[in-house]
């Protein structure tokens, strides 16, 4: 059974096509589950924020149910954009609908917008510059969302390599790492779990979300729930790289993927990679894969 559960529709403020090419897509691939999960904002400088439609977005959920039901399922999801100062707006709004699956991802901390490549004036505003660029509020927001218990899985855990200024990332791996396995370690313990987003193979960084060393180390401090997601804004981009991350899957410890049904997460077996060959193949990163984070 194949999972891509992050998908971009036009539900969401940066997604390019309607539902039902991501589903005929989905079809073309192999896919058995995909969860549509549009950006829902809660701060005014965010590109999105009051652009969030839940019940377009329920709606849009239900006529794929219904026009591809039995062939393909297609899940009622959400990527919350998380800043610690909204937890309780955040919470009381999950509260009001049926989601299957809740993302929460960092982008923006304050003034900086930390999924931004460096250098490019981005949907969020600029990206960190070379002088104010630290990692330090990027973590400390994250850690945040994973101990509010507010999301099922944590979404490209560590994107903000992407806005880092150029030999920033190799600088400040050793600082940033204490953190980043604390938050892993956070979220392992909680029983939830995190996202293997394979969008920063076509990006800057060229790797996963999160990078192999993370992903084993999550595994090691007893994580249990993983998620695929090619993070798709488009319907060619569905399933990217898929066979790739089932690949880093396995090879960190991994036996099982998670689906979800109104929240509450169900192990099936990992999907051998070559299930998921009919999928865009991934830049060639090298196995086995390059380090990133420091080996703990």
């Amino acid at each position: 059974m194949l999972i891509d559960y992050h998908v971009h529709t036009v539900c969401s403020w940066d997604g390019r096509e309607a539902a039902d090419a991501f589903c005929r897509r989905a079809l073309e691939l192999g896919l058995s589950e995909i969860a549509l999960t549009p950006h829902a904002e809660f701060d005014p400088r965010e590109p999105g924020f009051g652009r969030y439609q839940p019940l377009a977005c329920l709606e849009e959920v239900q006529q794929a149910q219904e026009r591809y039901g039995g062939r393909l399922e297609v899940l009622l999801g959400v990527e919350v954009s998380f800043q610690p100062q909204h937890t309780p707006r955040i919470a009381e709004f999950l509260a009001g609908w049926p989601y299957d699956l809740v993302i929460g991802s960092v982008h923006r901390v304050g003034e900086f917008d930390y999924s931004v490549p460096y250098g490019r004036e981005g949907a969020g505003g600029p990206g960190p510059g070379p002088a104010g660029w630290s990692p330090e509020p990027y973590l400390e927001a994250l850690l945040a969302a994973a101990e509010s218990g507010l999301f099922d899985v944590l979404g490209h855990l560590d994107v903000l390599w992407r806005s880092a200024p150029p030999g920033t990332r190799e600088k400040e791996l050793d600082r940033a790492w204490p953190r980043m396995a604390q938050v892993v370690a956070v979220v392992a313990r909680s029983g939830r779990g995190l996202e293997l987003n394979t969008s920063g193979l076509y990006q800057g960084p060229g790797q996963t979300y999160p990078a192999f060393e993370l992903l084993r180390h999550f595994r090691r401090e007893g994580g249990k729930v993983l998620t695929l997601g090619s993070d798709a804004h488009t319907a060619a981009s569905l399933g990217r790289g898929l066979e790739y991350a089932l690949e880093l899957a396995s090879a960190a410890g991994f036996s099982s993927l998670t689906r979800f049904r109104r929240r509450r997460p169900q192990p099936f077996p990992l999907p051998r990679p070559a299930e998921a060959r009919g999928c865009p193949p991934a830049p060639a990163p090298g196995s086995p894969p390059q380090a990133v984070w420091p080996s703990p």
